[in-house]
């Protein structure tokens, strides 16, 4: 896969920086502009065997061989499909470090198909390639049918979390409403409207289930890019009087 990257200018103490971030990839079935976390529906477990999940298909379509599809926010590779059906592999490492290995017959899992270019990008930019697994430490119902989810993780990651801005957890693109930091742990706050709820398998978890996590791609982008020295001052500096 091969990817295009977009040119970004951050401004940093009245310094005006430059960064790269993906926006395009190209694999065999074309461009896309990765994911953007809308979550149209959900695709029903019928079997698992020996790391083969075979699915409903909700896609009212054959899928491409080779096509990448987002399962709870991670990105998998299409092995066979019908209108009814489609299979794909998961190794072990995904079993580790994503919430695969707590799902059974009958369990759901969040789908969205990559998006082509031209596509309306409602959500934000996403990799689909989890970040950490976690749990959810507190839900709550509210008055006006909203559902507030509390999700925990390990503090290193709080540098990502920005009040107000995205997070994708089981690969439902949403808004960070409060970040709370503990002496080890950081704990976020987010809200599903009903639609979220009734669409996804966000509505249903409760206090202690896993949820993958995957933060901002381009506030990672900038993190990593910081604390390498590689952010520069994208303004050339230049005498008057030369």
């Amino acid at each position: 896969m091969q990817c295009i990257f977009m040119h970004t200018k951050i401004r940093n103490n009245g310094n005006t920086m430059s960064c790269f971030s993906p926006f395009l990839s190209y694999n065999r079935c074309g461009f896309s502009i990765m994911f953007s976390g809308i979550i149209a529906s959900e695709s029903e477990v019928l079997s698992i065997h020996e790391g083969i999940f075979t699915l409903k298909n909700v896609f009212r379509t054959m899928l491409t061989r080779w096509e990448s599809i987002s399962h709870d926010g991670v990105c998998v590779t299409i092995l066979d499909s019908d209108r009814d059906t489609y299979s794909f592999f998961a190794m072990e490492e995904t079993f580790r470090v994503t919430n695969f290995g707590s799902k059974k017959v009958g369990d759901t899992y969040n789908v969205e198909r990559s998006l082509q270019l031209g596509d309306r990008i409602d959500g934000h930019m996403v990799s689909w390639h989890i970040d950490t697994l976690w749990d959810v430490r507190e839900r709550k119902m509210n008055p006006d049918g909203s559902l507030t989810l509390w999700i925990s993780f390990p503090r290193e990651y709080a540098n990502y979390c920005v009040y107000k801005w995205s997070i994708a957890l089981n690969g439902v693109s949403l808004t960070i409403i409060e970040v709370i930091l503990e002496r080890e742990r950081a704990i976020i706050h987010v809200s599903l409207i009903p639609l979220t709820q009734e669409v996804t398998n966000l509505g249903w978890l409760e206090k202690g289930a896993p949820i993958n996590i995957e933060f901002d791609m381009i506030g990672k982008y900038v993190a990593s890019m910081l604390n390498k020295g590689l952010l520069q001052n994208s303004v050339p500096s230049h005498d008057p009087t030369s």
